[in-house]
């Protein structure tokens, strides 16, 4: 039970967050190796090593639990410097920050895909990335080059209930919503998997909501009490535990929940991997030694990290399946390890040219 904020703001919130940047870098890291090991012209050895792209799987749970942490920080750092949390501003700051870079991505791929320049996608294809329901069962066909569009798909479905969600806790001072929540996923993921995951009440945007939520909750955690926090973090020896950490959530992500010991991680896998990602990014962030939250601080993995969105976004087209070029009369943009280049060349040139220009215009229009 949360009693009440501390009506202070944590010390990591009032300046740029450097950690994080790098801690994106590495979940876009993820994402790359495991779409690149099922890439066209990888040898074919790379494929045993990530068969079932845990890699990916793990990246994208990071992004998300970040996206939980931040947003929700910042709903609060905006309550108590003025005592309410504006819905309008933070669906802007949200709008502002994703659709651009996404919208011009989807018209890129829309007319190259009907002047016949690359792979044919037919226009129904594109109405559930457009909308942002691509991760739900639907009539039409999501193609390989949109379909990380689910992801997002996820994120946008989160933040529409999850403004409330904290303005119901800053009323009534407890966290059961959130565990309310867990519940919901809990039970929502044992029906699903029974009865189908079609429904709009059960899977898949609750499947991955454990993420978002803990990512929330150390956030909200910090407002309530950051020396306990920072304290409870900097009992442990992160230079050892962190590894250790990142290889419990890789094997826990590894396990498919219908497998050997589907009992337990079909209802509770995701909690429990969650659980262990919120300690993994703590340690990195408050660990008395501050190894890892200056390796994760380093100009490299920073700019990797402040281009991940726009590298996530353009990566699909080219880190095609092999035989299935996007770029059908220039092949070699779909080749490794041309297209690895390639798609970090086009997620620079989107940041510099999309991205950066919409962050700008979003704090001018503040």
């Amino acid at each position: 039970m949360i009693n009440k904020l501390s009506g202070k703001i944590p010390d990591i919130f009032n300046s740029h967050i450097k950690p994080l940047d790098g801690l994106r870098g590495l979940s876009i890291i993820l994402v790359i190796i495991a779409h690149t090991m099922h890439s066209s012209g990888v040898p074919s050895f790379f494929y045993a090593i990530d068969e079932d792209e845990t890699f990916g799987s793990l990246g994208v749970n990071f992004f998300f639990f970040i996206s939980g942490f931040l947003i929700t920080g910042l709903m609060l750092k905006e309550y108590i410097r003025t005592g309410c949390i504006s819905f309008k501003g933070f669906y802007w700051r949200r709008l502002i920050r994703i659709f651009p870079v996404f919208y011009f991505f989807l018209l890129f791929v829309y007319i190259l895909s009907q002047s016949g320049i690359a792979a044919e996608i037919n226009s129904k294809e594109f109405i559930p990335a457009m909308f942002y329901f691509s991760n739900f069962d639907t009539p039409f066909n999501v193609t390989w080059f949109l379909g990380h569009s689910w992801s997002l798909s996820v994120e946008e479905q989160y933040y529409l209930i999850w403004p409330l969600v904290v303005v119901l806790f800053l009323k009534k001072r407890t966290n059961s919503y959130f565990f309310i929540l867990v519940l919901y996923h809990i039970i929502a993921r044992v029906i699903s998997y029974k009865y189908g995951h079609g429904n709009l009440f059960l899977n898949p945007f609750f499947t991955f909501i454990p993420y978002l939520l803990f990512g929330s909750l150390m956030s909200v955690y910090l407002f309530e009490n950051e020396e306990k926090v920072i304290s409870w973090f900097r009992r442990w020896n992160n230079v050892v535990c962190v590894p250790i950490l990142f290889l419990a959530a890789f094997i826990l992500t590894h396990f498919p929940a219908h497998a050997k010991f589907g009992k337990f991680f079909l209802p509770l896998g995701n909690v429990t991997i969650a659980f262990v990602v919120f300690i993994f990014f703590g340690l990195i962030m408050f660990g008395k030694n501050g190894f890892w939250r200056t390796f994760f601080s380093n100009s490299v993995i920073r700019f990797i990290g402040l281009v991940s969105y726009s590298w996530y976004i353009w990566q699909q087209i080219f880190l095609s399946r092999p035989g299935r070029p996007f770029f059908i009369h220039m092949e070699v943009l779909n080749l490794f390890p041309y297209n690895v280049f390639c798609s970090f060349i086009a997620a620079v040139i989107s940041f510099y040219t999309v991205e950066k220009l919409f962050l700008k215009l979003k704090y001018k229009l503040k």
